[in-house]
């Protein structure tokens, strides 16, 4: 997935992915920060949809590939002061 985004950014012949940006925002960077981020959302088990079918059926709980807590225990450097200053810094920005 990461290499189909990195080709698929600006293949020169067609107009890629980086149209939808400003011209000068999207780099190699960006897609990196995309597959990261997907880490956040994707399931780390398959999740059963029989309950579509039947509501009384129980389903697998949503567990992400990547969590906040899994990530502060991988990686002891990002703590929770970080992610504050972070989330303080993007409501600046905004």
């Amino acid at each position: 997935m990461f290499a189909v985004l990195l080709f698929t950014r600006d293949p020169k012949f067609v107009p890629g992915w980086s149209v939808f940006f400003k011209k000068g925002y999207v780099s190699d960077a960006v897609t990196g920060v995309i597959i990261v981020s997907i880490l956040f959302f994707f399931p780390s088990q398959k999740p059963s949809l029989s309950w579509w079918l039947d509501p009384q059926a129980s389903n697998t709980p949503y567990v992400p590939l990547l969590s906040g807590r899994r990530l502060r225990t991988r990686f002891p450097g990002t703590s929770s002061c970080c992610w504050e200053e972070a989330s303080l810094w993007l409501k600046a920005v905004r």
